[in-house]
C-alpha cells in the first residue's frame, strides 16, 4: 500500500485545526488555505448555500430551527438549594435540542416522572401537561419526543438511560443525533429537550421518589442559524475517468470535528504525496474532499443543481458510544445490493482486528451517510468511540490511535475505489462470488435448523418444500444482482472483460444443491410418502394485497413523528397504540420498495422482499400504515386487476 498515515502526521494537522473553536465563518477560509496546499489537489470551492426553506433529500429532511449557545439544568431542592444535573450539548450528556430561549435567569418547571413514556397508559395520571416537563428513561427517544412533546405538549422532555442498566437501551439510542426535530412537528409549541448522564438521572429519579413536588430550573440560550451556510470542497481530477467523483466528506457538527477533519486532511496529504512522488499512479476517479457546517448545509446542497451524484462516498466521522470503541461500515439498503460495502469492509478490516468492525444495517430515515439516493448502495465509515467534550470544545478524549486507524481505512479505501479498473474485474468478482456464496449457505444454515425444531404434517412439508425453494431463488437473484454492481461500478467495458453469467451460474448450482439438502432434510420424516412441493393457500388478505398498487408522492421515507402531525385524532391513537409493533415492523423500508415510479409493483410484491430481507411482517399492520400515509397525502393506493395474482408474483 502506498499511502502511509501515521500518528505523528495526524497531531500534526490536528495542531494546524486549534482554529476551528472560533464559531464563525472564518474558520472556512483558513480551512480552504490548508487544503489549498495540499499536494494534488486542482481546485478548491468555497460556496454558500441558502437554509431559509424546508430542503429534502431522499431520506433526509432538513427545517431551520435554532441553535443551542447555552444551555443548563438544575434540580431545585425543597430547602431551595440547587444541584447542576447537565450543562452544554451532546448526543449523550445535555441539551439535545430547544425550539426557545428561557429567561435570562432560568425558569422553574415541575417534573413528571412517565417511566418509559412510550404508552399510552405511562401518561393516564397527567392528561396535560402545561409547563411541566417529562422525565423518561431512554428507551426509543424518538418515540418519547413524539408522544410527550408533539402530542402531549409538555414544555421539555428530560430524557434519562435505563434505571436497571444505567446504558442507553441500544447502539441506535447511543449514537441518537443531539438534536430535537423539525419545528413543524410540534406545531405552535417551543420545547425543549436534555440527555441525562447515569448519575444525573439517579439524582433526579431519587428526588422523585422523596419529594412531592420535583423542580428543576433549566436555563437556556438559542439563536437562529444564518441563512446561508458555508461548505467547501477541494478536488484532486481523475485520469481518464474525471467525471466519475468518490465524495469523502466530514463535517463541523460533532464535538469531536476537529479529529475527523484532521483525519480528513491526512487522508488527502497522503494521497496527494504519493502521487507527486510517483509512489502510486493517479487516481482513475476525480476524488473531492467535503467539509460541511453540519446535516443543513449537507441537505441544502445535496438538494441544489450544484451537487454532484458520487459514485461512491465514504464519511470520516466520529461519533460518540457509551460501548467498545468500533469502526462501523453501513451496510446497503435492501433496495441496492452492491459488493461496495463488502469491499469497504474488507480494506477497513486489513487496518484494524475484525472484531472492531461492525457492519451496521441500513435503516431508511436514519442512515448514517446522507449522500446518495439510497437506491445507489454507498458505503460509510465510522469511528464509533466512548467519551465526550467538554461544552463548548470541537476536541474529544478519543485515543488518537483509533483515529489513525479510522483515516488509514478510509485513504486504503478511497485509494483503492478512485483507481479500480476493468483488470481488478476478476479479483473483485472473485472475492464478491466467495461472499455470495457465504450469505447463501449461511442463508440455508438458518432454513434447516427452523426446519429441524418445527415438527411438520405432510401439507406442512409440502409448502415447506416450496417456502424453501423461493427462498433461497429471492437469495441468489439478490447476490446476482451484487455481482452485476462489479461490472456496473467499473464502467461499459468491465462486463465484457469477465462474464458474469459465469459466476451466477456458479451461485445458481450452489443454490440448487442447499435446496436439495433442505428437501432431503423436510422429506426425511414422510419416506414413502408422496409429498411434493405445493405452495401454501393464499389467505384472501394476499390476494387483495396483489392488486395493491403504490405511488409514493414524496422524497424519502417520513419518520413516525412527522406524520402524527398530518393525521386526526383516531390515526394518531392508532398510531400510538401500534407504535411497538410497527418498530419492529420494517415500516420505512417499506416505502423503498416504491422508490422506482416508472414500475409498477404491488403491495403483496414489496413485502415478500421486507419478509426475505427482514424476516416475517405483519401484512394486516403494514396495510393499515400504508392507508394512514396515503390519508397524510405521502402516497397514493389502487387496486389494479392487471398487477398480477400471488402465484404470478411468487
Amino acid at each position: 500500500m502506498s499511502v502511509r498515515i501515521d500518528a505523528r502526521g495526524l497531531r500534526r494537522s490536528l495542531a494546524e485545526l486549534d482554529f476551528l473553536d472560533d464559531t464563525s465563518d472564518e474558520r472556512f477560509e483558513r480551512l480552504a488555505a490548508l487544503l489549498g496546499q495540499s499536494p494534488g489537489v486542482d481546485r478548491v470551492e468555497l460556496e454558500s448555500h441558502a437554509v431559509g426553506a424546508t430542503a429534502r433529500h431522499f431520506d433526509w429532511t432538513f427545517e431551520p430551527s435554532p441553535q443551542p449557545r447555552s444551555a443548563e439544568l438544575y434540580l431545585v431542592r425543597s430547602d431551595g438549594s440547587e444541584e447542576l444535573l447537565a450543562a452544554g450539548d451532546g448526543a449523550l450528556e445535555g441539551l439535545i435540542g430547544s425550539l426557545r430561549s428561557t429567561d435570562p435567569g432560568g425558569e422553574v418547571f415541575e417534573v413528571v416522572d412517565v417511566g418509559a413514556g412510550t404508552h399510552a397508559g405511562d401518561y393516564q395520571r397527567v392528561r396535560k401537561f402545561g409547563e411541566r416537563v417529562v422525565f423518561a428513561w431512554g428507551h426509543r427517544p424518538r418515540a418519547v419526543v413524539h408522544e410527550a412533546l408533539a402530542v402531549r405538549g409538555a414544555a421539555g422532555l428530560l430524557l434519562g438511560p435505563r434505571p436497571e442498566t444505567a446504558e442507553l437501551s441500544a447502539p441506535r439510542d447511543a449514537l441518537f443525533a443531539a438534536q430535537l426535530g423539525a419545528p413543524s412537528t410540534f406545531g405552535g409549541k417551543r420545547p425543549f429537550a436534555f440527555q441525562l448522564g447515569p448519575r444525573s438521572a439517579e439524582r433526579l429519579r431519587a428526588a422523585l421518589a422523596s419529594e412531592e413536588t420535583t423542580r428543576v430550573r433549566a436555563c437556556v440560550g438559542v439563536q437562529m442559524p444564518p441563512r446561508e451556510l458555508p461548505l467547501l470542497s477541494a478536488c484532486m481530477a481523475g485520469s481518464d475517468l474525471a467525471g466519475e467523483e468518490l465524495l469523502l466528506a466530514c463535517d463541523l457538527s460533532r464535538p469531536q470535528s476537529a479529529l475527523g477533519i484532521a483525519a480528513l486532511l491526512e487522508v488527502m496529504r497522503a494521497i496527494g504525496r504519493a502521487v507527486v512522488a510517483g509512489e502510486s499512479p493517479p487516481p482513475r476517479r476525480t476524488l473531492r474532499f467535503v467539509i460541511t457546517s453540519g446535516l443543513p448545509a449537507t441537505v441544502a446542497w445535496l438538494a441544489s443543481d450544484k451537487a454532484p451524484r458520487p459514485i461512491a462516498a465514504l464519511q470520516l466521522s466520529i461519533a460518540q458510544t457509551r460501548r467498545q470503541p468500533r469502526l462501523l461500515v453501513q451496510d446497503a439498503p435492501p433496495s441496492a445490493p452492491t459488493f461496495l460495502p463488502d469491499l469497504v469492509e474488507r480494506l477497513v478490516a486489513e487496518q484494524a482486528p475484525p472484531q472492531a468492525c461492525l457492519r451496521v444495517p441500513y435503516r431508511a430515515g436514519s442512515s448514517v451517510l446522507p449522500f446518495v439516493d439510497p437506491s445507489v448502495a454507498v458505503p460509510a465509515v465510522l469511528l464509533a468511540a466512548p467519551g465526550s467534550a467538554r461544552p463548548g470544545e470541537r476536541r474529544s478524549n478519543v485515543p488518537l490511535q483509533l483515529a489513525v486507524t479510522l483515516a488509514h481505512g478510509v485513504a486504503r479505501c478511497a485509494e483503492t475505489l478512485a483507481s479500480l479498473g476493468e483488470r481488478d474485474l476478476p479479483r473483485l468478482l472473485a472475492a464478491s462470488e466467495l461472499a455470495a456464496a457465504s450469505r447463501i449457505a449461511a442463508r440455508a444454515r438458518r432454513l434447516g435448523e427452523t426446519l429441524h425444531e418445527r415438527e411438520m404434517s405432510s401439507a406442512d412439508a409440502a409448502a415447506a418444500l416450496a417456502d424453501v425453494e423461493e427462498d433461497l431463488h429471492r437469495a441468489l437473484d439478490d447476490e446476482a444482482r451484487v455481482l452485476d454492481s462489479v461490472a456496473r461500478y467499473l464502467g461499459a467495458g468491465a462486463r465484457a472483460a469477465v462474464p458474469i453469467a459465469d459466476a451466477t451460474g456458479e451461485l445458481r448450482q450452489l443454490a440448487r444443491a442447499a435446496v436439495r439438502a433442505l428437501h432431503a432434510q423436510i422429506l426425511a420424516p414422510f419416506e414413502g410418502e408422496n409429498v411434493t412441493a405445493r405452495a401454501r393457500p393464499v389467505t384472501p388478505l394476499e390476494r387483495r394485497a396483489s392488486l395493491l398498487r403504490v405511488r409514493r408522492t414524496f422524497v424519502g421515507p417520513p419518520p413516525l413523528h412527522s406524520l402524527a402531525r398530518e393525521l386526526d385524532d383516531d390515526g394518531r391513537a392508532w398510531l400510538l397504540h401500534h407504535a411497538d409493533a410497527l418498530q419492529a415492523q420494517p415500516a420505512a423500508e417499506l416505502l423503498l420498495g416504491f422508490v422506482r415510479a416508472d414500475e409498477p409493483r404491488s403491495f403483496y410484491e414489496v413485502a415478500r422482499d421486507l419478509e426475505h430481507a427482514h424476516g416475517p411482517v405483519d401484512l394486516k399492520l403494514l396495510w393499515r400504515y400504508l392507508e394512514l400515509l396515503e390519508r397524510a397525502g405521502l402516497v397514493e393506493l389502487a387496486e389494479e386487476q392487471s398487477l398480477g395474482t400471488p402465484q404470478e408474483i411468487g
